[in-house]
Order: structure tokens, then sequence, then C-alpha cells
């Protein structure tokens, strides 16, 4: 991706849509004579039209470089200072430390792993929670219907892992 950023900010701002085209058809020949796949979809924000497209309605696994431009617009809508949050929650005040259910709505908190866990249990205790005596229950609906655009069913990759409302350790397991 980088090495087609080069090559087309090389190209002279007043090259006709066609030329342009043209030039994109063998870079993308180029990547294909290297068994690589590429979708491309290259707009002009200045003439509101298509440049160039291909492959551009296969669904592929983004380039870690994606990761770049997604942070950007996330820092840009959320802000720097946006932290998702995982809620606890209980029908009761403690009764000799004990309660009945203790409800966890997940908000997408990616931080949580087991050493956290820790010390949310630890938290949890500290406000008088001793004893849950029923059901501890998890609500992941947070993005319910969200499908993951380069999710590839049956990976056992981790950075391949379905996004949750409440993930632990990454939402990734291994079984040794």
């Amino acid at each position: 991706l980088l090495t087609t950023l080069l090559l087309v900010s090389t190209i002279p701002a007043q090259a006709s849509v066609e030329t342009f085209s043209s030039r994109m058809k063998q870079i993308a020949s180029q990547i294909e004579k290297k068994s690589e796949v590429a979708g491309i979809t290259i707009l002009s924000l200045s003439r509101r039209e298509l440049l160039y497209s291909h492959n551009s309605n296969i669904l592929l696994n983004p380039a870690s470089c994606t990761k770049i431009i997604t942070t950007a617009a996330a820092l840009k809508l959320l802000g720097p200072e946006y932290r998702f949050h995982t809620k606890f929650y209980t029908n009761q005040r403690p009764v000799a430390g004990k309660v009945n259910t203790l409800w966890v709505k997940g908000g997408g908190d990616p931080s949580i792993v087991i050493e956290r866990l820790w010390r949310i249990a630890r938290d949890i205790a500290n406000t008088g929670i001793k004893h849950i005596s029923s059901d501890i229950v998890i609500d992941d609906f947070a993005f319910e219907g969200y499908k993951d655009p380069g999710y590839f069913e049956g990976s056992s990759r981790a950075y391949n892992s379905l996004t949750g409302a409440v993930s632990l350790n990454y939402n990734t397991i291994t079984v040794v």
C-alpha cells in the first residue's frame, strides 16, 4: 500500500483520469504477479468522482497500516480522553457480604486481562460483596449485530478474534 501511495503521489495533478487509471492498472497487475491480493478504491474528494477501483467488492483483511487511519478517525470522533467502560451492578446492598446477582454490562473495554480481572474482583470485594449467591449475568450486547469487516470464519489466528462488548485477554485463549 505504501509503495502504491508513493507511486500515486508522483502522478502530476493535471493528469487525466484515464492516464491515472492506466497507471493504477499497471500497479495492480504488479501486485497480482507477486500472488498478492489487493482491493483498491481511490476517490477524488475535490472532483467527487471515482478515479480507480480494483477488487473493491471483495472482503479482505485490512493491512496493518489501516490501523493508523482508524485510530485517527477514533481520536477525531471520540477524543483522546475517551475510555470504554465495563460496569458492575447488583440488585441490592450486600447483606452479611452477600448479594443475589452481579450484572456485568460490557462497553467494549479492550484492556481487561486476567491481572486486571483480579483487581476488579478485589474492588468489588472492597465494596462489601464477599459472596454472590445466585448468578453473574454478563451483558455482551453493546455490539450486537456488528460484523468485523475483515473477519475470516474458522480462522484460529489471535488477530482474527471477534469484537465483543465483554472481552478477556483480547478475546483469545491458548489451549496447550
